[in-house]
């Protein structure tokens, strides 16, 4: 038997055991394309993370300084500019690590029995302001806008309804 064919065809083999340039270099490009994709993935991802967090927070502040505006004392004259809520709205916000001025009150605006709608200042005298006014005397009803920026420059709003018909004892308790 003539084996001399067969180790023509075996050294023919191994002359093609190794990658030709063009391989190489076509893997590489093919793994450069591959990991810039990734790259630009986590980089969109990180991105919206970031933005997402910063809406959460957002929310969160507005939703707790609402809830303390809402549960604070009733104030007969807050101030058309709402300064008399202003600080308890405003230690919201060091929960998530912000200071208190991402929170601010924007507009107080009172409620008018006579017209049944809502007057942008109180006609109280500030001798009349005190916590023994009803809603048959003046504007008790209070409509409080509370805004939050947050540090990026997404910024949310509310209007939290006050009343003084609260019973004594929960008046008490917030008031001190």
């Amino acid at each position: 038997m003539d084996v001399s064919p067969l180790l023509h065809r075996a050294h023919l083999r191994g002359a093609d055991d190794g990658n030709t340039y063009v391989e190489v270099l076509v893997s590489i490009v093919l793994l450069g394309i591959v990991v810039v994709a990734l790259m630009g993935a986590m980089q969109a991802s990180i991105a919206f993370s970031a933005i997402s967090n910063d809406q959460a927070k957002t929310e969160s502040v507005l939703n707790s300084a609402a809830d303390r505006v809402a549960n604070f004392a009733y104030k007969p004259c807050p101030g058309n500019d709402g300064a008399g809520y202003l600080a308890i709205a405003q230690a919201a916000a060091p929960a998530v690590g912000w200071t208190g001025d991402v929170v601010t009150i924007d507009d107080v605006e009172f409620y008018q029995p006579t017209t049944d709608s809502w007057a942008p200042s109180n006609s109280l005298d500030p001798s009349e302001c005190n916590s023994s006014i009803g809603l048959s005397d003046s504007r008790t009803l209070q409509k409080v806008q509370i805004r939050v920026t947050a540090p990026s420059g997404k910024t949310s709003s509310t209007e939290v309804i006050k009343a003084n018909f609260r019973p004594d004892e929960i008046k008490d308790l917030t008031e001190g």
